[in-house]
């Protein structure tokens, strides 16, 4: 941030991922294939995500989600949960501005213990959003 003068951003469509968030996890995410840049590390990310105009709080996790070992995913993903959204972004342009790291991406025993992190990390990115205009 202090060396591009502004905060991170990543901008792209929004495509098809494995579809656990929504289904194991109960938070869907937007799996953004972005346009072009460098990647931050992996972790989880407070944003502010942009989709058609309109400024959405989200979490974002960059990596490979090592919990469910999914043989295809060789390269890092950026899944994008808007927080209080519902609707289909399929296809969409999406940009999201990294505004605080929270955490390393790390495997978990089962998918409810990622679940009851995701809550954590959910309810820390409401209180940390709520400091940014």
């Amino acid at each position: 941030t202090r060396m591009l003068g502004r905060r991170y951003t990543l901008s792209g469509k929004i495509g098809h991922g494995h579809h656990v968030a929504g289904t194991k996890l109960s938070c869907p995410t937007a799996n953004m294939i972005p346009d072009a840049g460098v990647l931050p590390p992996h972790g989880v990310y407070a944003v502010r995500a942009v989709y058609a105009g309109k400024s959405y709080p989200a979490a974002v996790n960059i990596g490979v989600s090592p919990t469910f070992e999914f043989d295809d995913v060789k390269t890092p993903r950026i899944e994008v949960h808007l927080l209080d959204f519902s609707g289909d972004l399929y296809g969409a342009e999406m940009e999201v501005e990294l505004l605080e790291y929270l955490r390393e991406e790390r495997s978990f025993p089962s998918p409810e213990a990622l679940k009851i992190q995701i809550d954590q990390d959910i309810a820390a990115i409401r209180r940390l959003l709520a400091h940014y205009s």
